[in-house]
């Protein structure tokens, strides 16, 4: 068995370090604008999400532990806290590793976080994954929108939602 290694050669360590860590390498032609469902509650699109969640509780986050040495310590913590955390929070932590948002998802299960995301990551190819696992993209270049999203991501939070952010 070969141990991991940090310093990884496929996705190198950018230059630039205000840019962001994995190139885009498609653009849907998605319009994140004032028109656009941040919080999608179609029935259809709920019903897709509940069966992602199932795929990965069930086969990915165990390869996950495997793979990748995943543990969770402490999660009695939130368990002490339940009355208050039953009314939404918004919980923040570094963006360390491409599988780290998993390790959030496992550690708040059952809560379904949604995550604020780069818009870029949801007009890609894996644009699809990262809206069913709770993107909600910040839209750029348009206030309207900007205002519109706000609210709705404000609106889920006033329900009891969980909103998770990487700075």
């Amino acid at each position: 068995m070969t141990s991991f290694d940090p310093k990884t050669t496929k996705f190198p360590y950018p230059k630039d370090t205000a840019g962001h860590y994995i190139r885009t390498k498609k653009n849907r032609g998605l319009v994140f604008d004032e028109h656009y469902q941040y919080i999608d509650k179609r029935k259809s699109f709920l019903l897709k999400q509940s069966l992602l969640r199932h795929v990965l509780f069930i086969v990915v986050f165990p390869i996950a532990k495997i793979r990748l040495g995943l543990k969770i310590n402490n999660k009695q913590v939130l368990k002490q806290h339940k009355d208050l955390l039953a009314q939404g929070a918004i919980t923040i932590c570094n963006h360390v590793h491409y599988w780290d948002y998993l390790a959030i998802m496992l550690t708040l299960r059952p809560i379904k976080p949604y995550i604020l995301s780069w818009v870029q990551n949801l007009n890609d190819s894996s644009g699809r994954l990262v809206r069913l696992v709770g993107g909600i993209p910040i839209p750029e270049h348009n206030l309207k929108a900007k205002f519109k999203q706000l609210k709705e991501v404000g609106q889920m939070l006033d329900e009891g939602g969980w909103l998770h952010i990487y700075p």
